[in-house]
């Protein structure tokens, strides 16, 4: 979806970089939500 986004939006390298904090954003995001699965396992 990010990707999609991306496309429409003017190439920036300030875009860029929004956009790669956002995907590393929802990476971290996951990475906890797995954890916590795993706790409650």
């Amino acid at each position: 979806m990010i990707v999609e986004i991306k496309s429409f939006l003017s190439p920036s390298p300030m875009r860029d970089f929004e956009i790669a904090l956002c995907q590393l954003r929802l990476i971290v995001v996951d990475m906890e939500r797995e954890e916590i699965i795993q706790w409650i396992d």
